[in-house]
């Protein structure tokens, strides 16, 4: 993939989690879930940064902009990642289902506002930037 192409990956992902952010606030008219959610992924792009940081080589940097942040991030994480992907996810589904039960149905704050969904989508823009790392380093070593 291009370098051009990730730039707009991440923009493209970038801007999808602002729009819903907003939308939840608006929806919800409580700005504090869906910022805690944008918080929550800001601690996920950081602690990433955080290790590739740590664990990356002197000479192992081969990325340009913000991409090289990520350089050297343990695999692991990615699993760390999508299990809290996963487990969001669940209980944006259990809480659907539990207003469900209660007659109110989706109500005010209904499966598309959920602030949950900022999260997950933040979890797998940061696993679909770590892949394209992966990708992109395993090209550069051909």
């Amino acid at each position: 993939m291009s370098p051009a192409m990730r730039r707009t990956n991440g923009l493209v992902m970038a801007l999808a989690m602002a729009v819903w952010a907003a939308n939840s606030a608006m929806s919800l008219r409580d700005w504090r879930p869906p910022l805690f959610a944008l918080i929550g992924v800001g601690v996920l792009f950081s602690s990433a940064a955080v290790l590739g940081r740590l664990k990356r080589n002197s000479g192992q940097q081969r990325s340009g902009g913000l991409m090289a942040l990520l350089d050297g991030c343990p695999r692991w994480f990615e699993g760390v990642v999508l299990a809290l992907t996963f487990l969001a996810l669940g209980t944006g589904i259990y809480r659907s289902l539990e207003r469900l039960d209660g007659g109110a149905g989706l109500g005010r704050s209904g499966w598309a506002f959920d602030p949950l969904i900022v999260f997950m989508f933040g979890g797998l823009a940061l696993l679909h930037l770590l892949q394209v790392q992966r990708s992109a380093s395993r090209e550069d070593g051909r």
